[in-house]
């Protein structure tokens, strides 16, 4: 496998989804950014699940960007959609929500010791 990442659907072990890219220009580029598309969708719907169980666990608790399928802080993470700029920023949002779930994993784990 190497240095790619890619997400394996837990029920499907056949399934997976590369979260990488040649950066290449060519014909066959558009279908390699549909599925880079479906990894990033992937991507947030893990994301997405990690902080639904922190929300229930706390309910008091909010995600700083709302995931909604493809889109995190109403910002589409499919890079062919909405250019750089925006992609950018979904990028940015989806990041800032990993954080704060990693932030509370680290709280809830030492509070818990």
């Amino acid at each position: 496998m190497g240095s790619y990442s890619r997400i394996e659907r837990a029920s499907d072990s056949t399934t997976s989804y590369e979260l990488f890219g040649s950066g290449d220009m060519y014909l066959g580029r558009l279908f390699q950014n549909r599925r880079f598309d479906a990894a990033m969708v992937a991507y947030l719907a893990c994301l997405d699940q990690i902080a639904q169980l922190i929300m229930s666990l706390n309910p008091q608790l909010r995600l700083p960007y709302k995931i909604e399928h493809d889109k995190v802080g109403g910002l589409s993470i499919k890079p062919q959609l909405g250019g750089d700029d925006v992609w950018t920023k979904a990028c940015k949002n989806a990041l800032l929500d990993a954080r704060w779930a990693l932030a509370f994993a680290s709280s809830y784990a030492t509070a818990s010791e």
